[in-house]
């Protein structure tokens, strides 16, 4: 079979087309083509007027105008038609106008080339439209947003949509309304449970996320709210309970001291003590303080029972964990004082020293300390009788008698 040479020349002008091997002549033709399309004239409409001018696409769209397309004129165009299309009012009528006319009178644009002329073109406008309450009608979206509704989506109808009901019984001064939680809580109510209702929800009392039964310290129960409830050092009975079917009894529990006692006593008694409660169901039969004050020896060697801060703020002594005033002394250390008449006593070793006594070592004290008595009788020239150490005896000009010996009338005679 003979091929035509024109056929071999296309197949060829392909390949050298494909392998960029294109004359530059042919190059130069496409691209004259493209421009005289680009500078072609065409109808031009503008927005909102029935004008037409012949302009290229490019000046159509500087001008703010649409091109009606290649090889239209103003001859054969009507932009006054162009520009219109169907426009369904709310109440489902409709009118051909502009887009923007449509839209400022409120109307739903059914799009470019559309008309009134297509049957029921503005029936499908309405949709279903849920209430708050859960109530369902087929009215528009603009309809349906302007009384509080969601719009169900195009093509939707309350027959095919099964609405929720958002509303909850609002409780505003003992006084019930349905409403959506947020508009009770824009309101000053207290929303209760979802899927609650004015039928059965109770306003004078307790419930939801209003007054609750709260029990004090004392077992007294109040309906309020949980935060007042808190507030006033009350227990919440928890949501949805009232005083009507709750029981308070008087709770105390473990009371720990700064001193290391404990107490039974009710949560606010055991704050104004300064105490730490132990919480619910404790007792001190089961708890174990801990002491947090210490002996501290103030500078006037007075003593007070604080805790180890307040000891230093105040500049004193602290005596040491565990320790209290009613077994620690404040002053100058003491040790045992023997006096010559075999008597002990724990006194400062200077006092002991200046009275004639003898002292013992650093840290003695009379409990472990053994005294003897060095006194003995002396007789004085004048003929009396005193009990002193043998050398202030005879330093006084007396006659001292046997170690240990004591005056009677009879001494000195």
């Amino acid at each position: 079979m003979q091929r035509s040479c024109g056929s071999q020349w296309g197949k060829l002008g392909l390949i050298v087309a494909g392998l960029g091997l294109m004359p530059a002549w042919w190059g130069n033709t496409a691209k004259a083509q493209e421009s005289d399309i680009r500078n072609q004239l065409r109808a031009c409409c503008f927005r909102g007027s029935s004008a037409c001018q012949n302009l290229t696409k490019a000046d159509c769209k500087a001008q703010g105008g649409r091109s009606q397309g290649l090889g239209t004129n103003c001859e054969t165009t009507d932009c006054a038609e162009s520009s219109r299309q169907a426009c369904c009012a709310n109440n489902g009528s409709c009118t051909d106008e502009t887009s923007k006319d449509c839209r400022a009178a409120g109307g739903h644009p059914q799009g470019r080339g559309t008309n009134c002329d297509t049957a029921n073109i503005c029936s499908s406008l309405d949709q279903a439209c849920c209430a708050d309450n859960g109530a369902c009608t087929d009215d528009t979206p603009t309809n349906c947003r302007a009384a509080g509704g969601k719009p169900g989506g195009k093509g939707t109808s309350c027959e095919t949509t099964t609405c929720t009901n958002n509303t909850v019984a609002c409780c505003t001064n003992g006084e019930c309304s349905q409403q959506t939680p947020v508009a009770c809580f824009q309101s000053g109510g207290r929303p209760q449970p979802a899927g609650s209702n004015c039928r059965t929800a109770d306003c004078s009392g307790g419930g939801g996320f209003g007054k609750q039964a709260c029990c004090s310290d004392d077992g007294h129960c109040t309906d309020e709210a949980a935060a007042d409830c808190r507030s006033a050092g009350g227990r919440p009975g928890g949501f949805g309970s009232s005083c009507a079917d709750t029981t308070c009894t008087v709770a105390t529990a473990a009371c720990c001291l700064d001193d290391g006692s404990c107490q039974d006593l009710k949560a606010s008694a055991c704050r104004t003590k300064g105490g730490q409660t132990g919480g619910a169901g404790t007792a001190c039969s089961t708890t174990t303080c801990t002491q947090k004050t210490i002996a501290c020896c103030l500078a006037d060697n007075s003593c007070v029972d604080v805790k180890p801060l307040a000891c230093i703020q105040q500049s004193g002594h602290s005596q040491g964990k565990g320790s209290d005033c009613s077994s620690s002394h404040c002053g100058p250390a003491t040790v045992s004082c023997c006096a010559t008449s075999g008597d002990c006593t724990d006194v400062p070793r200077a006092t002991c020293t200046a009275n004639g006594g003898q002292p013992g070592q650093a840290g003695s004290s009379c409990s472990t300390a053994t005294c003897t008595r060095t006194d003995r009788e002396c007789c004085l020239p004048t003929g009396a009788c005193q009990e002193m150490p043998r050398s202030d005896c005879i330093a006084a000009g007396g006659n001292p008698g046997a170690a240990g010996s004591a005056c009677t009338p009879t001494s000195c005679h």
